[in-house]
């Protein structure tokens, strides 16, 4: 059985009352001409009112996680569309009106603080917190290992050999967090390229992508932090025992 989340539809239409008039302005203009059923702009709105009708507040009620990141993914997709790609049936891949793009952000926002993955969230900071331990160790290794040293030769060769070491781990983890920068690039150009050539090219992966790049640039800082108190350390030590050691 799913999970139910908090009903969204008041909410939702909440939102719409705030941006309907964008829709109905032309209510209040002056006749048209005989003969016509409005200018091509106002032709646009209505069209574009009744179609968020049918394809977004006809169907939202209660949403469980699954079904809430299909509509997030969803108005991404419309979003991120900048030509015309579809008809009026496929109201999802065709390109918003400015109203409308005001309107779908509104209710993006809301889907991002209604459905949090939380059990991403726990994920994450267990994998965090995890990574801080683990590099506190590091520490508490390297220190424990320079400060048993009993010559000069002994200290500055474990010196040398902290920095050898952080020297190689901080190129490989420059190295994947770069990879995953340019694959999240490559993956954005060719997101917009599709959608210019009026492809259906979805953006779930491009932001999969930009997540991955976060996760990664995260997990460099706290690494880089504590390699590079191990650094200062291992260089304090071989000037110690260099210069100040008698």
């Amino acid at each position: 059985m799913k999970h139910k989340l908090v009903d969204l539809k008041p909410e939702i239409e909440n939102l719409w009352k705030k941006h309907e008039r964008h829709f109905l302005f032309d209510e209040v203009l002056a006749d048209d001409p005989p003969g016509e059923k409005g200018t091509p702009f106002t032709r646009e709105s209505r069209q574009q009112y009744w179609l968020i009708h049918s394809h977004l507040l006809s169907d939202v009620e209660v949403l469980d996680a699954e079904e809430t990141e299909e509509l997030r993914n969803k108005i991404a997709n419309k979003l991120a569309v900048g030509a015309k790609t579809a008809g009026e049936k496929d109201w999802w891949w065709s390109a918003p009106t400015p109203a409308v793009e005001d309107f779908l952000r509104d209710v993006q926002r809301l889907l991002d603080r209604a459905a949090p993955n939380k059990k991403e969230r726990w994920k994450l900071w267990l994998r965090y917190s995890w990574q801080v331990i683990t590099e506190l160790i590091y520490l508490g290794l390297v220190v424990s290992a320079l400060s048993v040293a009993r010559t000069k030769f002994e200290t500055v060769a474990l010196a040398i050999l902290v920095l050898t070491y952080n020297a190689a781990t901080s190129t490989r983890s420059g190295v994947g967090f770069t990879l995953a920068y340019v694959m999240a690039a490559l993956q954005q150009a060719y997101g917009e390229i599709g959608r210019s050539m009026r492809l259906r090219i979805p953006i779930g992966p491009e932001r999969e992508a930009e997540k991955t790049v976060t996760k990664a640039g995260i997990t460099l800082f706290i690494h880089g932090a504590s390699i590079g108190l191990g650094s200062l350390f291992a260089i304090w030590e071989i000037v110690d025992a260099v210069f100040f050691m008698m």
